[in-house]
């Protein structure tokens, strides 16, 4: 709070439910988050920080992630991605199982958790792992897929195609609630012409006409060298990777005519040398402002920010 006060940051994300399928508060009245066991008490009292936040002018942001559920994925596999065999997969590295993008059913719960969100006075709701599981190509099933009647007859079926449709039914879910809706994407998704695999196709996304703004993950760790010639890393040339990266989005956003806003989420961690300061986060900002960006999102993993707190004075 006092980081915010103190400087020209002026919002929070926060978790409403994380990427374990945990919502961070007992209170849910959302039922099969209360059937499955997926509220908690990290947040002790949601509606007292609610009403901090408003006091403080701090623009509130509720963290929904979608797909990604490892609570609703074993205690309901009936909704999980699965193995070829039956069993429900896991990520193998996370050992966190996933819930099938096509299931109605999934897409209901997000949508009661958002509206949920939206009461208790979130004034966005941000969509996150809000895609197919990814490395995964032909070793898992979907048993939702037979289904999924909302691709047109006549059209291609297209993972992307499934993503859209989902957000232009949580679009629909929350008219009556005035909040913005956004989408963490891929970096990446706005250099590549395809969806990576995972759902996340550009112009498809932007074509369901529903989200306010996207949120690519332009984290400069994350990019190879051979992306943009960056050397020695993309890592250590924080400006120019953003600056690239966020130059591919709007060249393809400019050429749909779309209303789209871009924030994009900036590095605010250590991931290989340099390691990262005020300087390698001011650097960010400044490639994102100089292309008319004036908003962004900091992430670090452990949720630490004094560190990088002078890039913000």
């Amino acid at each position: 709070m006092e980081l915010v006060n103190s400087t020209e940051l002026n919002s929070m994300v926060i978790d409403v439910k994380n990427d374990h399928g945990e919502l961070s508060y007992r209170n849910t009245e959302v039922e099969l988050a209360i059937e499955i066991g997926a509220n908690t008490n990290k947040i002790s009292d949601i509606e007292a920080l609610m009403e901090t936040l408003a006091e403080n002018n701090i623009y509130p942001i509720a963290r929904v992630v979608v797909f990604k559920d490892n609570k609703l994925g074993t205690k309901r596999p009936d909704l999980a991605v699965k193995n070829l065999d039956g069993s429900v997969w896991v990520e193998s590295g996370s050992k966190v199982a996933w819930v099938d993008p096509h299931s109605r059913e999934v897409w209901q719960y997000v949508a009661d958790v958002a509206k949920e969100a939206a009461r208790l006075g979130f004034r966005e709701i941000q969509l996150d792992y809000v895609r197919f599981p990814d490395r995964v190509g032909d070793r898992v099933k979907f048993d939702h897929l037979e289904s999924f009647d909302l691709i047109p007859e006549g059209e291609e079926y297209t993972r992307s195609k499934v993503i859209a449709e989902f957000i232009k039914f949580i679009r629909k879910e929350l008219e009556p609630y005035n909040v913005e809706l956004s989408a963490d994407i891929f970096g990446l998704i706005g250099t590549v012409q395809g969806d990576m695999g995972i759902g996340q196709h550009l112009e498809t996304l932007l074509g369901s006409e529903a989200l306010d703004l996207i949120c690519p993950m332009v984290y400069p760790s994350h990019y190879h060298h051979n992306n943009y010639g960056l050397y020695p890393s993309n890592n250590a040339r924080p400006y120019e990777t953003v600056k690239y990266a966020l130059i591919d989005y709007q060249t393809r956003i400019a050429a749909m005519n779309s209303n789209v806003m871009i924030r994009p989420w900036l590095q605010g961690f250590s991931q290989g040398q340099p390691p990262y300061g005020p300087h390698e986060v001011r650097e960010q900002i400044r490639a994102a402002q100089e292309l008319g960006i004036f908003e962004y999102l900091i992430w670090n993993p452990s949720n630490q920010y004094h560190h990088i707190a002078d890039a913000f004075r």
